[in-house]
């Protein structure tokens, strides 16, 4: 019981510090990766990477392609949590679209 409640505590602390401090993934991205992750029904508890990729499209036009994994927990397995890993793959587009359709969320894979 006393981790469940750690670990309710540990989810109401603001996005920003389940990122590491020097995370490659842009402020932009942040929420909707959390977001994403967080709907495999697991509590996130932090980032372990985030792995950019960049694509050269057209005249120095750049794509990036970011791919995240986070430590979670189950949190109805109170007794003996066991730490997984969500990867979220998201991407930011250098496109002429409105600013909101350049960054988008790719992908989710979440533990079994």
């Amino acid at each position: 019981m006393k981790f469940l409640l750690t670990l309710l505590a540990l989810t109401s602390l603001a996005h920003a510090t389940v990122f590491n401090p020097e995370t490659e993934l842009p402020q932009e991205l942040q929420a909707r990766v959390l977001k994403t992750a967080e709907g495999c029904g697991l509590v996130v508890i932090r980032e372990v990477t985030t792995t950019v990729r960049m694509e050269s499209v057209d005249q120095g036009i750049r794509d990036y392609f970011y791919t995240t994994d986070f430590i979670a927990v189950d949190p109805s397995d109170d007794q003996y949590p066991r730490q997984q890993t969500v990867r979220v793959l998201s991407a930011q587009w250098e496109i002429n679209n409105p600013p909101e359709a350049r960054w988008q969320i790719e992908g989710v894979i979440c533990p079994e």
